[in-house]
């Protein structure tokens, strides 16, 4: 919630020089392939975000309080 565009410059590919955040929307949540959790932010439904999510992966154990659907969940 706290990074609206991240820009990357000696971007590896041309089309890739800014990312945008969206709405954590249960709609922008099922349109994605994976999610990537790299911050265990308070502000985050994490119940919310697994139960739309196809797939999460967790780099922070963000979802350790998450109890359905865990088999979207893989801990990094």
């Amino acid at each position: 919630p706290y990074v609206p565009v991240f820009k990357v410059d000696g971007h590896v590919h041309a089309h890739l020089k800014e990312f945008k955040s969206v709405a954590l929307t249960p709609k922008n949540i099922r349109s994605q392939d994976a999610l990537i959790v790299v911050t265990d932010h308070s502000a985050f439904n994490m119940s919310l975000i697994v139960q739309h999510a196809k797939l999460l992966l967790d780099t922070r154990n963000a979802t350790k309080n998450v109890k359905q659907h865990r088999q979207k969940i893989v801990l990094l």
